[in-house]
Formats: structure tokens, C-alpha cells, sequence
């Protein structure tokens, strides 16, 4: 038959438990933060890539320059 645990030897078990939590609560953090980075990353990236693009556009054409955002779209359409 097992010895019944002493409060002490609860309250070292329950020390390590707070621990070993606080340390996967500290882990998930510095993952959920990782995974934000890389998402604004990737957002970042295809701003630039829009961006470029624009620019190589009003570069090649000056006049879509004053065109509205509706008529934009309809001329990329029409390609």
C-alpha cells in the first residue's frame, strides 16, 4: 500500500506544477508572437510586390494615373 503524500510533498508537486505551466504559457506566447511576425511578413511582402506593380504600371501608361479606382479595375479586366 502507498504512503499518503505529506502537505509538503503536495506543496513541492504543486510548486512544479505552477512552474512547468507558467512555462508553457510563456512558450505559447513566443509562438503566437512568431506566427504573428510571419504573417505580417508575408502582408508586407505583398504590399511591396502591389506597390511595385502600380508603379511599373503608371510608369509604362502616365494616364492611369487619373483614373478611379472602379475604372482601374474595369481596364485590368478588359486585359
Amino acid at each position: 500500500m502507498t504512503k499518503p503524500k505529506t502537505l509538503e510533498q503536495l506543496r513541492a508537486e504543486k510548486e512544479r506544477a505552477e512552474t512547468r505551466l507558467a512555462q508553457e504559457q510563456h512558450k505559447l506566447e513566443r509562438l503566437e508572437n512568431r506566427k504573428k511576425f510571419l504573417e505580417q511578413g508575408e502582408r508586407k511582402k505583398r504590399t511591396h510586390r502591389l506597390c511595385n506593380l502600380g508603379g511599373t504600371i503608371e510608369s509604362l501608361a502616365p494616364e492611369v494615373k487619373d483614373l478611379t479606382r472602379t475604372e482601374m479595375t474595369e481596364l485590368m479586366e478588359q486585359i
